[in-house]
């Protein structure tokens, strides 16, 4: 976001380098406030004629925000009482007193488009770091469902939910409350907060209340003179449309580029000081030519960047709309090729069940593709690109018409129903992961995506792992500087704990006794060391940084660093050998508190590999066992047999379990949060990348078979509350929380800026419900029964990042003590930058060695960071319901499943609008595969309880960014 303070207008132009970030994942509904006026008795008669009044009035106000969006300003003789008229119109709302009224472009803004997040009741979000809030007084755009408006922001309020969403100022007089994602540009103080605060919460204002009405006419005032200003600079930035096109595309004519707006702005403005209008007037010109800029979609509220359209791409766009609007006999021979092709695939899929994938030669009788068909090809996959509707899509009114002459099953519009048009086509394989095409992902350096179809490659680019004089990286040997103060474990055993499919180890875990007689404990959390190897700015740190964490699909992993030898396994069978890490250190007492701690460099030497199940076993408990929807697999792996514990370890495995049971108990007890964990599927397959040509050059082509996948579902709470880990899971993961309050004393103690993780205690009237279900809580995870949990409509909180520590609600961390994330610097950036803040603090002071990132440093990198992180852990869920929903496909196709004819669903939130289609849907669990899903078709008159159980069956699937599963109510 953009930083701008009105009193100093000369420091607009330094202020374009300031980000800020708004994010949001708590889902957002109409907002029927009890503020909009009384809903009285009233006789019908009179009813009716305020009702009409109030029409009026809001289609009044319905063609000013028309032609205000269209630069046209009505032209008055006189500004003065007719303006403050006007004004005051609009700020008491035109309406008379007892009608419950909405505007219709209030209306139209609030229709929510339910969102996989809102499916998914316990997704992992992201809120606002506090350094980065948009205060009151802002000036703001907000977007949603194509719909652009601005004003100022009044202050902040807690929904029904208890999510905070903020309340903005139109220039109509009316506010609207929407989710803090919405704003998508924002300047700092276009009104003093304090006036904001003054102007009140109300979706209009209280007409009784002289000093709210007055303020709301004052803010009023500003926004029509900025409107008048705004209209001005947007015909200066026309003037310089082309230009600015011709400076910022790639020269090439086929390769994407990218523009910040600081740099569109500076084009502009030439030598000139930029105003707010003129920033906000070339801000609104990129987001309104989405045909030759598209936004991005990802974090484009921190980074304001447009990606740049080619030439070329831009040429093929007009030239399919031109054969669209003249009905150019083109589109009826694409058409007719398109039904050979999809019909061609058809067979062969129906042919080739139960066969292993593989592309197969075209047979002869194929159409030979034109370039014009090519063209229609493209603009069907450049509709792909824009993945988030913050801006018109210049192929949506085109490409209907070219759908309907292949097939109207292909409609209504929407991104599922293109990339099944596309995969029918043979553009796409039948086992294309349409995840991994969001351009946002950045996984173009593994495979081609829709930014880089050409030239295709049949095999995924591998990163090379690092070698001996390795140029990406500063030296073969440490370069830390710590090799004299590291500290050697020698033989204190360390136990590396994880899945039988992990591919990057760690983190190891040591404890020991003390020899002082007391039952204290230390416990040693190890972490692998790439910064011992690695300098921020080595060209393998940078490419970490722009990857910003490991992204883990069911089909392949798609690492943030190369294979390397610092992963803890190494040391496996290699016999003398020993591995730099870094230790986090606390001395625990019998009831769980921490009385000391420590971070140091170390060695460690005795590395014993095991695997969660195994020692959950050896602890006496059971693992935790998954539901086999499909039937459980036959081809059972030697890897999966039991394999005990040495009788060497066991006694230290026990040891570990009682001191993290302990540690785990004390914590959960300070909090009053409660955890439940949904149904889960896990998609088991072979970690291969199955890609194929992606030149459309080469199409049509011919697909057959599938892969082999294994479907099972953990059940997470859904029976028992301490199923959301299993013993040896919580075991490791108590460690990993421990080593992060350790990371935090000791930037503390030390000085060092940091990012910590926060996670607050929710507001408003949300925070009472987690009080019936606390005397239900499993002691040692805080978990509680899903349903119970969903009952009670539990909002979904989100963790924050900072520079300064800040309570951890949801952990039972204080604000004293913090949290930090430091266990996973081989597939998390933000660990890996928190161990190299961490080791500028263990050289002596006399060394002068300075943390390698400042405070302003780590707020400019932080939420991008996190966002990007973020987007590849929901891309990965993603890629699971995506594989669920292919192989669901395919048991339906192939004659179905018992289980898919008994499905069981329950209900888990109030309903919500589809955007394309108005439609209410309820979402959903379903329990048996693990999956959430949309109910369509209930009655709103006796809607189904919260938690309540309903038998449904499938309708629909829509595979796209975003999977999601349909579903009704199951007719007898």
């Amino acid at each position: 976001m953009l930083l701008v303070c009105r009193p100093k207008p000369r420091q607009l132009i330094s202020a374009l380098g300031s980000a800020r970030t708004l994010t949001h994942t708590t889902p957002s509904f109409p907002s029927f406030d009890k503020d909009d006026g009384p809903n009285n008795f009233m006789h019908p008669n009179r009813r009716k004629k305020q009702e009409k009044q109030a029409y009026k009035a809001a289609r009044q106000t319905v063609n000013k925000m028309a032609h205000a969006e269209n630069g046209e300003v009505a032209r008055k003789k006189s500004r003065g009482l007719n303006e403050l008229s006007e004004t005051r119109k609009a700020v008491i709302g035109a309406v008379p007193a007892g009608v419950d009224f909405h505007s219709q472009r209030r209306v139209a803004f609030n229709v929510h488009e339910i969102r996989q997040e809102d499916l998914d009741r316990d997704g992992d979000g992201i809120q606002l770091a506090p350094e980065l809030r948009v205060e009151p007084g802002s000036f703001v755009e907000i977007r949603r469902n194509g719909i652009a408006r601005w004003g100022v922001v009044l202050g902040y309020e807690y929904d029904i939910e208890g999510t905070e969403v903020a309340r903005t100022l139109l220039s109509t007089g009316e506010a609207l409350s929407h989710p803090l994602r919405d704003i998508q540009f924002s300047v700092a103080r276009l009104v003093e907060p304090e006036l904001a605060h003054r102007a009140g919460m109300g979706t209009f204002a209280d007409e009784s209340n002289h000093g709210e009405t007055q303020a709301r006419i004052s803010i009023g005032k500003t926004l029509r003179a900025l409107n008048r200003r705004i209209e001005t600079a947007e015909r200066l930035v026309q003037n310089a449309a082309h230009r600015l096109y011709e400076h910022a595309k790639n020269t090439d004519g086929n390769t994407w580029s990218h523009i910040t707006l600081a740099d569109g702005v500076a084009f502009v403005a030439r030598d000139q000081t930029p105003t707010l209008e003129l920033i906000y007037a070339v801000h609104r010109h990129f987001m309104e030519d989405s045909l030759h800029y598209i936004a991005d979609t990802f974090d484009h509220r921190l980074s304001n960047t447009f990606s740049v359209r080619p030439s070329q791409e831009i040429k093929t766009i007009r030239r399919v709309i031109d054969w669209v609007r003249s009905d150019n006999p083109v589109l009826d021979e694409f058409a007719t090729k398109a039904r050979a092709i999809i019909e061609a695939n058809k067979a062969l899929k129906k042919e080739s069940v139960g066969e292993d994938p593989a592309q197969v030669e075209a047979g002869g009788s194929l159409p030979v593709l034109s370039e014009a068909d090519h063209d229609i090809f493209n603009f069907a996959r450049y509709y792909l690109r824009q993945r988030r509707e913050l801006q018109a899509n210049p192929c949506a009114l085109a490409l209907p018409i070219i759908l309907t002459k292949v097939s109207p099953g292909y409609m209504p519009l929407a991104p599922h129903a293109i990339f099944r048009f596309l995969e029918d086509l043979t553009l796409f394989a039948p086992w294309s992961n349409h995840v991994a095409q969001d351009v946002d992902l950045q996984l173009y350096e593994y495979i081609d995506t829709l930014d880089t179809p050409l030239p295709g490659s049949k095999h995924a680019l591998a990163i090379p792992p690092v070698s001996v004089n390795d140029t990406r990286i500063s030296a073969a040997k440490t370069i830390d500087g710590l090799d004299n103060m590291r500290h050697d474990f020698g033989d204190l055993a360390v136990y590396v704990i994880d899945d039988i499919s992990a591919e990057e180890l760690d983190d190891g875990i040591s404890i020991e006794r003390t020899t002082d007689g007391t039952d204290n404990v230390w416990l040693h959390v190890h972490i692998a060391d790439p910064t011992s190897v690695l300098r921020p700015n080595d060209p393998l740190a940078l490419d970490a940084a722009r990857r910003a964490a490991t992204a883990y699909f069911p089909e392949a992993t798609y690492p943030m660093l190369p294979p390397t030898e610092l992963s803890l396994d190494a040391l496996v069978g290699n016999e003398g050998a020993s591995m730099n890490v870094l230790t986090f250190s606390l001395l625990i007492n019998p009831s769980g508190g921490i009385l000391n701690h420590s971070v140091r460099p170390s060695v460690v030497r005795k590395v014993h590999v095991l695997r969660y199940d195994d020692v959950t076993r050896a602890l006496g408990s059971s693992p935790i066992e998954p539901i086999w929807p499909f039937g459980e697999s036959s081809a059972q792996s030697s890897d999966k047999e039991p394999r005990p514990a040495s009788s060497e370890s066991l006694p230290d495995l026990q040891l570990l379990h009682q001191v993290t049971q302990t540690l785990a108990k004390a914590r959960v007890a300070k909090t009053d949060s409660v955890l439940w964990s949904q149904p889960r599927a896990l998609m088991l397959m072979e970690k291969a990348r199955i890609l194929t040509d992606r030149d459309p050059r080469a199409m049509p082509r011919m697909y057959q078979g599938f892969p082999r996948v294994e479907y099972s579902v953990q059940q997470g709470t859904l029976e028992d509350p301490r199923h959301a880990l299993d013993v040896s899971r919580a075991m490791v993961a108590e460690c990993m929380i421990s080593a992060g309050r350790v990371a935090s004393l000791f930037a503390q103690e030390h000085g060092i800026p940091m990012i910590y993780r926060s996670l607050a205690r929710p507001g408003g009237v949300a925070a009472d419900k987690y009080q019936p279900l606390l005397a239900k809580r499993d002691p040692y995870q805080g978990t509680v029964l899903y349903r119970d949990a969903i009952i009670q409509q539990l909002p979904q909180v989100t963790a924050q990042l900072m520079v300064t520590p800040g309570v951890h609600w949801q952990l039972g961390i204080s604000a004293q003590e913090g949290y930090v994330r430091a266990t996973s610097p081989l597939r998390r950036y933000l660990d890996m930058l928190c161990h190299w803040q961490i080791k500028a603090a263990l050289h002596p002071k006399s060394a002068g060695v300075k943390p390698p990132f400042s405070i302003d440093e780590l707020k400019a990198l932080m939420t991008k960071q996190h966002l990007q992180e973020h987007a590849r852990r929901r891309a990965g869920n993603g890629a699971l319901r995506l594989w669920a929903l292919r192989y669901i496909q395919n048991k339906m196709t192939n004659g179905g499943h018992d289980v898919l004819r008994s499905l069981e669903a329950i209900i888990t939130d109030r309903p919500m609008n589809l955007a394309n289609s108005l439609a209410l849907v309820h979402p959903v669990m379903i329990t048996n595969l693990g999956l959430p899903a949309a109910l369509t078709g209930m009655s709103m008159d006796n809607p189904p309880h919260i938690g309540s159980s309903i038998k449904v069956e499938i309708t629909d699937m829509e595979l796209s960014y975003t999977p999601r599963l349909i579903v009704r109510q199951r007719r007898s």
